[in-house]
């Protein structure tokens, strides 16, 4: 609105010599008064077209002359079928140089109109002003048109033009008169003192623990030692600016690379809430910890790190040949027949990904839009991946993730995604994968009675009792891993 108004513009000026004297009553001039508008006269903003001059005279009666147009009442003939009949509408009050709304050049010589529309309804220059036509015209009723100039509002402050801490005082300034708004300043500085300091003690603690391999608990002397360390850097930081052209510049461009670095980390610990959810449901008994997942890591998919390599570099080149067996080996995609599947889905897999490639280098090279369809191709063969990677858990019955994670996966890990996918189903035809219950919910085992587990037996071969399993190896009920084992699994 300032920006729009020209406030900002004289703003930027910054001549002082413009604000009026009547508002400052003889007192000293701030080299700021030039960003606020109450400062400047109403002829001085009409002399430099600070404010607006719509195509219409304003409503006075509504928001004190802002936002809506004035209307007029127009009653005239209009023809209608073989009928002329006189009709009613309300037009928009020009003003300045605005076309008039009811302009007439001259009455009807044809039509059913002939004789209601007389030349005196449009003469230009009639005994009597016009009430029909040409009404905002020279001779008219409405004529001569008002000028429209809207001067800016008072309450208009251009804040780019203003530090950070007159944004907000000048903001806070807003809620009420002198004596509110000092009171509602200084509660304002007592919140950011406090927030600055306990957020300063937070991440002195994260950093500590972090440093302490985790412990929950570290030394005070370490915490201490960390915060003056933080605080000796942003100490560092202010006094690296000083000598700038603008002092603030330094540190304006060090918390701008923070927020755009710290955009990342958003989604990231969106994924990691997903994993904080899966694990609270490991621990009251809605999973099973040792449920069944994909037989390698997805960023090591393969048996040996070789092995992994090799599934890497042809995901990452001809990643069609790998979806292709995918989808011949999965089933359920166009073509049933294993044979003409998989050479179909391997062209058409590995066609759309060297397109993704054709339009990126045309983006680099001759235009860069072609790049905007280079990654809309992208993502949809990373959605393609990701419903393949769904479908083939959904076959093994794998219990770890979603199909929200096998999306991104595909997206944003494609050829890891690809080469875990052909991992996978190679060792299961293999019959190497380990044999994990594909059952999510865990069974309920009453301490005492005999525990269903694998490999749950003594070596003379009776069960173990009040034994529980914790993946591996049976441990007592009674002991601290049995206590949490029954706690997980809401024994």
């Amino acid at each position: 609105l300032a920006d729009a108004g020209g406030v900002c513009t004289a703003a930027y000026a910054a001549d002082a010599a413009l604000c009026n004297d009547e508002a400052l009553a003889g007192s000293p001039r701030s080299s700021k008064c030039v960003a606020y508008a109450a400062q400047y006269s109403d002829a001085l903003k009409r002399n430099r077209s600070m404010g607006w001059s719509p195509s219409c005279v304003l409503d006075p009666s509504v928001r004190g002359g802002h936002g809506k147009c004035k209307e007029y009442q127009w009653t005239r003939y209009v023809e209608v079928g073989n009928r002329c009949i006189k009709s009613t509408s309300w037009v928009k009050v020009p003003c300045g140089s605005t076309a008039d709304p009811t302009a007439l050049a001259a009455p009807p010589t044809t039509g059913p109109c002939v004789g209601y529309i007389t030349a005196s309804d449009v003469d230009t220059n009639p005994g009597m002003p016009r009430t029909t036509y040409n009404v905002f015209s020279p001779g008219g009723a409405r004529y001569p048109l008002q000028d429209c100039f809207v001067p800016v509002q008072d309450s208009v402050v251009c804040l780019y033009n203003q530090g950070t801490t007159d944004i907000l005082f000048d903001q806070i300034a807003s809620y009420g008169p002198r004596g509110f708004s000092d009171f509602m300043s200084v509660v304002t500085l007592a919140g950011l003192i406090l927030y600055f300091v306990t957020s300063s003690d937070s991440g002195s603690l994260v950093v500590d623990i972090i440093s302490a391999n985790g412990h929950t608990e570290p030394p005070m002397i370490q915490r201490i030692m960390w915060s003056f360390t933080e605080g000796a850097t942003a100490c560092a930081l202010l006094a690296a600016g000083r000598n700038l052209e603008k002092s603030d510049g330094s540190l304006r461009a060090l918390q701008s690379a923070s927020m755009i670095m710290g955009l990342p980390y958003t989604f990231l610990l969106f994924w990691c809430a997903q994993g904080l959810v899966l694990l609270v449901k490991e621990e009251v008994g809605e999973l099973r910890a040792d449920r069944k997942a994909f037989g390698t890591f997805i960023f090591a998919p393969g048996a040996s790190p070789l092995d992994a390599c090799k599934r890497l570099c042809r995901s990452l080149f001809v990643p069609g040949i790998a979806l292709g067996r995918v989808v011949s080996r999965a089933g359920g995609w166009l073509l049933d027949d294993p044979t003409n599947s998989r050479w179909f889905w391997t062209a058409a897999f590995q066609c759309v990904y060297v397109a993704t490639f054709v339009f990126l280098l045309l983006g680099v090279t001759v235009l860069y839009q072609w790049q905007i369809i280079a990654g809309v191709i992208h993502i949809g063969f990373g959605t393609f991946v990701g419903f393949l990677r769904n479908q083939v858990r959904r076959r093994s019955r794998i219990l770890h993730g979603d199909l929200l994670t096998d999306v991104l996966c595909g997206v944003f890990a494609t050829p890891f995604a690809v080469a875990q996918l052909e991992a996978h189903l190679d060792e299961e035809a293999a019959g190497q994968l380990p044999q994990r219950s594909g059952q999510e919910v865990v069974p309920a085992v009453a301490i005492g009675a005999s525990a269903p587990w694998p490999g749950g037996a003594k070596q003379d071969g009776s069960p173990f009792v009040g034994f529980l399993q914790d993946g591996h190896n049976p441990v007592p009920a009674e002991s601290k891993i049995g206590k949490i084992a029954s706690t997980k699994f809401n024994l």
